[in-house]
């Protein structure tokens, strides 16, 4: 075991020990891929590591090597197996080793195979499993499948079985050398069909078909093996110690499993169909239908589910790499290596495959199991029939599936006898219809392609002719070219429209994106009509492009339209669905209805965790969303775990250079800020602007977020000079990206204005504040909480300025609002009811101030850290107005405590300061206590 395998293995070992037993196998799927030497390693010493968590840390690598062997079955140290003499290890899977062994005590020689669960796999599922197994083994008898000799259990009371040894070579491995042709190939695989529909008639499914489950004797009879993830259909026909399968737990090889197995669905026949169509996919093409390099196995579930095969014909003209199953080797396929163990010619193998194969493998692996065949015997069938040159039922568009959609629509006009020749006429032109149509797309997609790739030939140094080509050029010019050359193809225009929307999108050109999905959308509703996922598509995409153009007024509609056509098209469980309730959620957000938002956030999380899984991009955005909503809510200690782990999936999903997780960094910062963790939040946002810059150019109005909240952070430990020029380049990239008047130009140009307040520089600040407060209530309306919160700031100005009714009615108007906003509290509303409050002490209303000031610095002391220099503005008011209310005892620790702390947060030359300071010197000279008075005074002038 080489050091680098050793530190591989630890950190798994660790990752797994940290997670649930239930979350491990899809860590160790992720991780280990097909390395099952890897997998097997470290299952083994987690198993071993369970009863001692310090274990992998006093391991070295040759100590654990040896664990990891010794890790098989305890009896193998004995040599023999009840009455087997072992002889080798033939191989292991995820609960039991296989040996090759000899019966000991001769009453006859004969070689067998002996299954044991391997050391530290002996949990009770396991078990219970391998019982199941040997059950199944016990009563199928077929000459294709692998029979059961002999059982027993060991000393130590594991269970093992005794099988027929198979001395014989893969399925797959076994074609290739001989150089099967196609013919050759359908007849064996007819009797590989033969064992899975006898086991079908014992009312067993294997669940796990894949070549290495299908080994080929040397005179050329295939047996299949390892029943150990078969599902029983009648479990009550067997004995009760049979554990029910765990949904959860989707025992399966990804590579081979039905779309109803990655999605946890109920098992059938059908699902042993779909996996013999890949097993006779790989067989006649050498390719898999959906191997491709770098396939994360999440990216190979969504494909499985949603992505169409190509066809056998056409796999075979494919050049990929692929990675043997070992993980040891990696080769090229390509058109001559296939055909070469194959029919000698690629034009020759593919004139094989053309047609009636194609359609029959292609039939198998239908994504709806209703569609596949009806039984593996059809499925068999229907390949004798081809090769006896008979027609087959898997014809292209096949009459009897289009006919029944057919009826099932217009059933109640068939019970007239006369509607029968209009309803085969009309089933007639409903085929043709469709196979039109498919066609259409097939053609759509090919004029797509073809279009895509030649706008790009702008950035070809020989159309370029030594100009510097952007991507906008690129974008620019194929927009021009939709709309010039592609009027009498208005499928293909709106298609492309979409398209390039939304990469202006992506690039952040909003206003060249939306005028394109506009179209696209009008396009798509003449060609379609009211519903279609196309216009549903249409309304969600154009819906994206008006929230980041903060049109929330416009894109609501759109959304709520998307959503419910999705509904009623899709259903009410679709990731599309999930993808429109996301886009409503943020719409919401954006608004200022929390609630309705995180009501929202809240089921589309939920729809996505049970269609996704945990470990999904999409769950990810949705945590994120979420936690934004609970972040403005003010609810930051329920927000903060929900930004945590969306940053987390997306790191290990996307890595660390990536757009959303800079985004992702963004909003965890921004929940630090408001606990008052200000340190942290400056250290993500500085390393986010970096990532950002990098990312998106200079330009991109994400990076004017970024630069507006690392000035914020700045701004907090009052370093107003080194905010403000990130706010002014901030506001001046929204404004060419977004407009003018837009709510973030108005959120940077508010805080501009703090940073100047801050500072002392009045003049400036105070008509920022009012072009900012009169563009929130331009776009989000007067009662929105970014409205209220910049009507406070203002108002502060105003009380310090010296103008205190007008001071008063705005705070009394953000009050009411902010009050409606956040019954439970919030950091806005506690601002408000501090500066409310001591500018009543200024008004010598001192007892109608100690309640808004105690509610203020309730919630603050409730929310932030202690120490945080926002307690201590709160504590140093109330201790002002106590003062003035001459509770003198009560006001002293408040003020000279809170001096001290913002002093220390501060700085002396902070306003905060020396407000605090003034208070502290109106409080000794109240009490008569002139020699502290004046020793404070001191401290003052000294400034």
């Amino acid at each position: 075991m080489t050091p680098e395998r050793w530190q591989q293995i630890k950190v798994l070992v660790a990752l797994a020990l940290e997670r649930e037993p239930g979350e491990r196998p899809a860590l160790l799927d992720r991780e280990c891929r097909d390395d099952e030497p890897l997998r097997l390693e470290v299952e083994t010493l987690i198993a071993s590591c369970e009863e001692d968590r310090d274990l992998i840390e006093k391991l070295t690598a040759e100590r654990a090597r040896t664990l990891i062997l010794s890790g098989e079955p305890r009896v193998v140290s004995t040599l023999t197996v009840g009455p087997y003499q072992v002889m080798g290890e033939i191989g292991h899977g995820g609960m039991g080793t296989v040996y090759v062994a000899m019966r000991a005590d001769d009453q006859y020689r004969k070689r067998v195979a002996i299954k044991l669960v391997r050391r530290g796999m002996d949990t009770e599922q396991i078990l219970s499993r391998f019982r199941h197994e040997r059950q199944i083994l016990a009563s199928l008898d077929h000459p294709n499948i692998a029979r059961l000799l002999d059982g027993g259990t060991t000393e130590e009371g594991l269970p093992y079985f005794v099988m027929e040894h198979i001395e014989g070579q893969r399925i797959d491995e076994y074609c290739d050398a001989r150089r099967l042709t196609t013919i050759e190939r359908l007849k064996l695989f007819r009797e590989v069909c033969s064992a899975i529909h006898y086991a079908h008639q014992n009312l067993i499914v294997h669940r796990d078909v894949k070549p290495s489950n299908i080994l080929v004797t040397p005179d050329g009879a295939p047996k299949l093996v390892d029943f150990g993830i078969a599902k029983l259909l009648k479990p009550e026909m067997y004995a009760r110690t049979i554990a029910p399968t765990i949904a959860a737990v989707r025992p399966m090889t990804p590579d081979y499993a039905s779309p109803e197995q990655v999605r946890g669905q109920p098992i059938t026949t059908a699902s042993d169909i779909y996996s013999l169509g890949v097993l006779l996919y790989e067989l006649l093409t050498g390719h898999r239908p959906y191997r491709g390099a770098g396939l994360t196995l999440q990216e190979l579930e969504m494909a499985i589910c949603d992505e169409e095969p190509e066809r056998p014909s056409t796999a075979v003209n494919r050049v990929e790499e692929v990675i043997d199953e070992d993980g040891s080797s990696q080769k090229t396929l390509s058109p001559e290596t296939v055909s070469r163990t194959r029919e000698g010619q690629p034009d020759k193998l593919q004139r094989k495959l053309k047609g009636d194969l194609d359609n029959i493998v292609l039939m198998a692996m239908r994504k709806e199991p209703q569609r596949r065949y009806a039984s593996v015997e059809q499925f068999s069938e229907d390949i004798r029939r081809h090769l006896d040159g008979l027609p087959v039922i898997a014809r292209k568009d096949t009459f009897g599936y289009r006919t029944d959609k057919f009826v099932r629509r217009h059933k109640f006009g068939v019970a007239a006898a006369t509607a029968l020749i209009v309803l085969a006429i009309a089933a007639a032109v409903a085929i043709v219809m469709q196979s039109a149509r498919a066609a259409r797309e097939r053609d759509k997609a090919q004029k797509v392609s073809a279009f895509l790739v030649d706008i790009f030939k702008l950035s070809d140094p020989s159309e370029a002719r030594g100009k510097t080509v952007t991507a906008r050029d690129i974008l620019d010019k194929g927009a021009e070219r939709i709309e010039r050359e592609l009027k009498d193809q208005p499928d293909v225009q709106a298609t492309l429209m979409d398209t390039i929307g939304l990469v202006y999108r992506g690039l952040g050109f909003y206003d060249s994106a939306a005028p394109l999905l506009e179209k696209s959308l009008s396009l798509r509703r003449e060609l379609f009509g009211g519903e279609h996922l196309d216009v549903a598509k249409s309304l969600n995409d154009l819906g994206l492009v008006m929230i980041d153009k903060q049109n929330t007024a416009s894109a609501e509609p759109l959304l709520r339209e998307a959503l419910a056509m999705r509904r009623k098209l899709l259903g009410k469980e679709h990731k599309d669905v999930a993808e429109s309730m996301n886009l409503l959620g943020l719409v919401l957000y954006f608004r200022g209805d929390f609630a309705s938002a995180e009501q929202l956030q809240r089921e589309t999380l939920a729809m996505r965790r049970r269609l996704l899984g945990n470990e999904h991009q999409d769950v990810a955005q949705s945590l994120n969303n979420l936690g934004l909503t609970l972040h403005d809510r003010g609810e930051d200690d329920a927000a903060e775990p929900f930004l945590q782990e969306a940053l987390a999936i997306d790191r290990r999903l996307l890595g660390d250079e990536h757009t959303e997780v800079a985004t992702f960094m963004i909003n965890l910062a921004s929940v630090k800020f408001a606990k008052g963790d200000f340190e942290e939040a400056e250290r993500l946002h500085r390393e986010g602007l970096v990532l950002d810059r990098k990312l998106w150019g200079n330009e991109h109005p994400r990076v004017a977020l970024r630069l507006n909240n690392l000035a914020e952070a700045i701004r907090e430990r009052g370093a107003y000079e080194e905010a403000l020029p990130l706010y002014r380049e901030a506001i001046a990239i929204d404004r060419k990206a977004i407009g003018e008047e837009s709510w973030t130009v108005a959120l940077f140009t508010s805080n501009l204005a703090a940073a100047l307040h801050g500072e002392g520089n009045l003049a400036e600040a105070e008509p920022l504040y009012r072009n900012a407060l009169t563009i929130f209530k331009k776009q989000l309306g007067d009662s929105h909480p970014r409205t209220a919160r910049c009507t406070t700031r203002l108002a502060r100005l105003l009380f310090e300025k010296g103008d205190l009714a007008g001071a008063e009615q705005m705070l009394r108007q953000s009050l009411e609002i902010q009050r409606k906003n956040f019954p439970g509290g919030h950091r806005d509303l506690a601002t408000t009811e501090v500066a409310l409050g001591d500018l009543l002490v200024r008004r010598g209303d001192a007892q109608g101030a100690e309640s808004l000031l105690r509610e203020g610095l309730g919630f603050r002391t409730s929310k932030l850290k202690n120490g945080n220099w926002q307690i201590a503005e709160a504590e140093s008011a109330l201790g002002g107005c106590l003062a003035a209310l001459k509770r003198y005892d009560e006001a002293e620790p408040l003020l000279t405590a809170s001096y001290s702390v913002l002093r220390a947060k501060r700085g002396d030359n902070d306003k905060e300061t020396a407000r605090a300071l003034a208070r502290l010197i109106q409080l000794y000279q109240a009490e008569g206590k002139l020699d502290r008075a004046a020793q404070y005074s001191a401290a003052a002038s000294n400034k």
